[in-house]
């Protein structure tokens, strides 16, 4: 029993501890954009992702069963619009969430910052091209974009960032056959919107009804591996 206890305690603090790095992290990219003035050009840069995104998965998009999966994937896990709010909602819920959700649903935040934090670097090397090539990320090609994605490398990143995405996706769909976390959620939505993290539990919550209402995200999420593979090798070849 004693061991047990302690190593309960022990994970708790790990993933407090992965957590608090991902945060850290996040906030300085945040503030390094903003130093060295790419925090425009990437956001632009994300508006312009966010596009090509829902262009591929359009036909998901067009399906009742896939269309809030959809856009969870293209607007809220890949790129949030309030990244920075979001943050300070994670910071200041981290110690109750820890505390009161099961291990593997805080392991699924760790992994969603995990792939914010992947994704924002990437990001960050991609603006620094786009201003050194004088590009207008606004205006783009697709032409552009590739050659400036060659540019900046990183191919076992892109494969990297594409295998955390779909690791949370898989994970969601796990949680989602457990009905105590979704409805513990739902009642804790109002403490959160009083408590100023309304942010962090809708992002929660919108994971969670997207995978809810797939019933099986087995075909989704093969696209997306799909889909983002051949897009990489074609980028790169």
């Amino acid at each position: 029993m004693a061991r047990a206890i302690g190593l309960r305690y022990s994970r708790r603090s790990m993933l407090k501890q992965r957590l608090e790095h991902s945060l850290a992290l996040s906030v300085r990219l945040q503030r390094l954009a903003e130093r060295r003035g790419l925090a425009e050009t990437t956001a632009q840069l994300e508006r312009w992702q966010k596009r090509r995104l829902q262009e591929t998965y359009a036909d998901f998009s067009a399906q009742e069963r896939y269309r809030r999966a959809t856009r969870f994937f293209t607007e809220e896990l890949y790129a949030p619009s309030n990244l920075s709010q979001r943050d300070q909602d994670l910071r200041a819920m981290t110690p109750s969430m820890i505390r009161l959700l099961p291990h593997t649903a805080v392991e699924t935040v760790c992994q969603a910052m995990e792939l914010q934090v992947g994704t924002l670097c990437l990001d960050l090397r991609m603006a620094r091209e786009l201003r050194r090539r004088g590009i207008d990320p606004a205006r783009m090609s697709v032409q552009e974009y590739g050659e400036c994605y060659r540019a900046c490398g990183r191919r076992e990143e892109r494969e990297d960032q594409l295998v955390l995405l779909l690791t949370v996706g898989r994970a969601l769909e796990a949680l989602v056959h457990r009905p105590l976390i979704y409805s513990a959620l739902k009642m804790a939505r109002w403490p959160a919107q009083l408590a100023g993290l309304g942010e962090l539990q809708t992002f929660l919550e919108h994971g969670f009804e997207a995978f809810r209402r797939m019933h099986g995200s087995a075909t989704f999420l093969s696209a997306i591996e799909r889909r983002e593979t051949a897009l990489i090798e074609r980028l790169f070849g």
